[in-house]
């Protein structure tokens, strides 16, 4: 997991990589739900285990429904709001040049008031 918190009036960001049973990150997490006016923070999950994420969802009050969405990655593109929060689900492709084939994967997002959660499934087209 990856977090950035920024801050408009500085210009500052301060971003943490750290799994959800790290001190780090539970600090983190306290930090996202203490967001001020000028500050957002952006949540980055690749490929989570459903714990993780269900752990997360309840930090940032996030629907079940959505989450289960985001667990499971087979979803249609679409978007929902469930309350403060918009939830889209896009499908992610990139072409493989050495096999000339088309791969895909999932993106799903989470908007809420002052944060970002984008939790990925699948590579990103890089190789990495």
């Amino acid at each position: 997991m990856e977090c950035v918190v920024y801050e408009e009036r500085s210009g500052r960001s301060e971003t943490v990589e750290c799994g959800l049973d790290d001190e780090a990150c539970r600090l983190v997490l306290k930090r996202l739900r203490g967001l001020g006016d000028g500050e957002f923070g952006w949540v980055r999950l690749v490929d989570p285990a459903e714990g993780e994420l269900v752990q997360l969802a309840e930090e940032l009050g996030l629907h079940p429904l959505a989450v289960e969405d985001a667990v499971q990655a087979r979803q249609l593109p679409k978007r929902e709001r469930i309350g403060d929060v918009l939830a889209v689900a896009l499908k992610t492709l990139w072409y493989v040049e050495e096999e000339a084939a088309v791969e895909t994967g999932e993106l799903m997002l989470f908007v809420g008031p002052r944060y970002v959660l984008t939790v990925r499934h699948g590579e990103h087209g890089s190789g990495s």
